[in-house]
């Protein structure tokens, strides 16, 4: 997603009176002044460490995180330069997971003119992406499968 995109949700919340904060070591004493001066204190974190399933294939060449494949997107998306790893609609990208990551992977798949598939292991009223989110998904296409857990797979190099 382009810069100017991601931020708007943040430029919002700053032109709302919010105090952002990042990159911070929020310590039990800074926790105590936060409180005593703010009505209220969110302390938000991303995911340290990437996970990645134990299922054979998951180390084949052509298989990345979302981290570096929205890294690399990013850029794509950015300068219009296509990204080797989707070569159209008529190959499928496999993504799994149902967070809120997988989903931005989705659409930038799709915004890549890939045909992204995700294959999430619960139920979708236990996802942890936003509900608004999966619904826009859905809306472009995204495919879903629910409650579905990959057994093998095989990537294909497609050139």
């Amino acid at each position: 997603m382009p810069d100017k995109v991601s931020h708007r949700p943040v430029q919002a919340l700053q032109d709302a009176g919010v105090e952002i904060q990042t990159n911070t070591n929020v310590t039990p004493e800074m926790m105590e002044r936060l409180l005593t001066k703010h009505d209220a204190v969110i302390v938000a974190f991303g995911a340290p460490v990437t996970e990645i399933p134990e299922s054979p294939g998951t180390k084949l060449n052509g298989v990345m995180n979302a981290t570096e494949f929205l890294t690399k997107a990013k850029t794509a998306l950015a300068h219009g330069t296509p990204q080797p790893e989707i070569k159209g609609a008529t190959i499928p990208v496999l993504l799994l997971g149902g967070s809120d990551t997988a989903i931005d992977v989705a659409r930038s798949v799709l915004r890549l003119g890939g045909k992204p598939i995700i294959i999430h292991r619960r139920e979708e009223q236990f996802s942890r992406a936003i509900a608004d989110e999966i619904i826009e998904a859905e809306n472009e296409w995204v495919e879903f499968r629910i409650a579905t857990n990959l057994v093998n797979s095989r990537v294909e190099m497609v050139s």
